[in-house]
């Protein structure tokens, strides 16, 4: 085999190697999640409503390793909106995000698996009292994700 043969067949098998291990590693990862989740055609995605919560798996996109999960509770009376937003890594474990939408104000705070604040948040003393309100939706988001996802 000439040298600009054996050239080529290792540019080859990198590049397939780099296009499969990204895709191989999130099927893996994504594989019960989807499961949970099914196709849903009308939304072209993997969503599914279920007694006032709506599940959402959104698997990585090409070549990348950030999807997510979530799960949100609209309060139709108040006009209230709480999502729990859940980020698989890649080598096992999760980080959290909370949005609430309440009383015509919104936040968004990392959250740990304990439910607190991290330092990611710009004002983390407003991040702990938005906690600390909404406590009980963000207690009933981990618990619905929780069976829905098996965290």
């Amino acid at each position: 085999m000439t040298k600009r043969k054996k050239i080529i067949i290792l540019l080859v098998s990198v590049v397939i190697v780099i296009n499969l291990v990204p895709y191989l590693i999130n099927t893996y990862r994504y594989a019960d999640f989807v499961k949970a989740v099914p196709m849903d055609k009308k939304w072209e995605g993997h969503v599914k409503s279920e007694k006032g919560y709506v599940y959402l798996v959104q698997k990585p996109p090409y070549f990348s390793f950030e999807g997510y999960l979530s799960i949100n509770k609209h309060v139709v009376k108040t006009n209230d909106q709480f999502s729990l937003i859940i980020w698989p890594l890649v080598l096992g474990g999760y980080e959290y995000g909370f949005r609430v939408q309440k009383d015509g104000e919104s936040h968004e705070i990392y959250i740990d698996k304990n439910m607190k604040p991290t330092n990611e948040n710009e004002d983390i003393e407003g991040s702990k009292q938005v906690v600390e309100q909404n406590k009980k939706e963000l207690e009933l988001l981990f618990k619905k994700a929780n069976g829905m996802f098996s965290l």
